[in-house]
């Protein structure tokens, strides 16, 4: 079956010619990209908050790939419909202890607070999907010290159009 990531077609574009072998991915929002990651990186480490989403990829992942399941529970309000009034503390720091990672992706839910524990925890890139939304306003600024690549128009999987932005590291002085 052909995976794909559901990012820009420019996005993804930037990822094949910027990833490399040996790279690691640490992902929020398990789907297309964590198998299209895993095919192409080292290790790729995916964090998802629905059960039936988490069972139906876990039986099948790849030697390479680790699936965490982080259901929604303390802090961190998230507002998209289906997951009103649940909350993501645990699903958000799920990469503290972990890393750093070449790849940081945040296309899951409670994306502002995903972004602000993944800010110290990425080597290369940083990926954030959606970003054209106003609600991820917060993770542009946060970001700011960092190199942006902005990759606006269709998305690979074919439906729709949208923004993601792709941060480069920069060493802070």
């Amino acid at each position: 079956m052909e995976v794909t990531p559901w990012l820009t077609v420019d996005a993804v574009k930037f990822i094949e010619d910027n990833f490399d072998p040996t790279d690691t991915v640490f992902e929020w929002g398990s789907g297309g990209s964590t198998l299209w990651f895993a095919e192409r990186v080292k290790h790729v480490t995916s964090v998802e908050h629905d059960i039936d989403w988490y069972m139906k990829l876990v039986s099948d992942i790849p030697s390479n790939m680790r699936l965490i399941y982080a259901p929604p529970d303390g802090e961190y309000q998230e507002g998209h419909e289906g997951t009103k009034g649940k909350t993501f503390k645990t699903y958000a720091s799920v990469i503290d202890p972990v890393g750093p990672f070449d790849w940081v992706m945040i296309d899951g839910r409670a994306r502002v607070a995903c972004a602000r524990h993944a800010i110290n925890k990425f080597r290369r890139f940083l990926v954030l999907d959606d970003a054209h939304r106003d609600r991820y306003e917060e993770i542009i600024d946060m970001m700011e010290k960092h190199e942006c690549e902005i990759f606006p128009g269709p998305f690979a999987y074919g439906k729709g159009e949208g923004e993601t932005r792709i941060w480069r590291y920069t060493p802070q002085r």
